[in-house]
């Protein structure tokens, strides 16, 4: 057995979804779903749900990395000159476009986004657990893992790749018809624990989780470039 974690990343307490499940004979259960609090932070509920197991996979949902060649303008750069590069070459990382050519869904850019606070907050959390566990936590890069690892994912991808349409699926969370979804899913959800989309997304990472796992999703074309910048981890269906 091996446990799971979802984390929907926010640069609010509240905001950040949380969801605890581990795979028994291949299937998913999961156990609990919550959100943040000033009262019980993100940061104790994932260590003590570590405590549980030996081994855990952590799903966060966040870009993990910026892009390689907005690093490489931005350190000859100065004010006033000319890019080199185009805004798409240097705002979008190589796994961003993997995903809009096969799933036609473009992440937010983390070079070029807000989505850059909540970046920032996940690698700094990612770094909290790994202190106050005392454990580095590296990336994972293929299912073989041996130790506490983290990857990056992203509900949307992971949605579109079991054919589940996207357009409105956190304005239907926030509807509390968030079960139009849940319903779909390939896995019992506690219907009782999903009460808003930051929930919701924590449970995808959970499947996009199992997907990696299972050896289902699909690998970098350049595994440097991605341990660089960062990869989505998505079923390769």
């Amino acid at each position: 057995m091996i446990n799971i974690i979802g984390i929907d990343c926010a640069t609010q307490e509240n905001k950040t979804g949380l969801a605890l499940g581990s795979l028994v004979n291949g299937k998913l259960v999961i156990s609990e779903v919550t959100c943040g609090s000033k009262n019980s932070t993100s940061l104790s509920i994932i260590t003590q749900w570590l405590s549980k197991s030996d081994i855990a996979l952590i799903a966060m949902d966040s870009p993990l990395g910026w892009p390689s060649q907005l690093g490489q303008e931005l350190d000859a750069h100065k004010a006033g000159m000319i890019f080199k590069i185009e805004a798409n070459d240097m705002f979008s990382r190589a796994t961003d476009l993997k995903v809009l050519k096969v799933l036609r869904k473009k992440p937010m850019e983390v070079g070029a986004d807000k989505i850059a606070r909540t970046a920032h907050r996940a690698l700094k959390l990612l770094h909290e657990i790994q202190s106050t566990t005392g454990h580095a936590i590296p990336l994972a890069w293929s299912n073989d893992i041996h130790e506490t690892s983290a990857i990056e994912v992203y509900p949307a991808a992971t949605l579109k790749s079991y054919g589940i349409d996207t357009a409105d699926y956190k304005k239907e969370a926030k509807r509390e018809k968030w079960h139009k979804i849940a319903n779909r899913l390939p896995f019992e959800v506690p219907k009782e624990d999903i009460t808003s989309a930051d929930k919701l997304d924590a449970v995808i990472c959970l499947l996009a989780a199992k997907d990696f796992l299972d050896g289902h999703c699909l690998k970098p074309d350049n595994i440097e470039l991605a341990k660089k910048e960062g990869w989505i981890w998505f079923h390769n269906r």
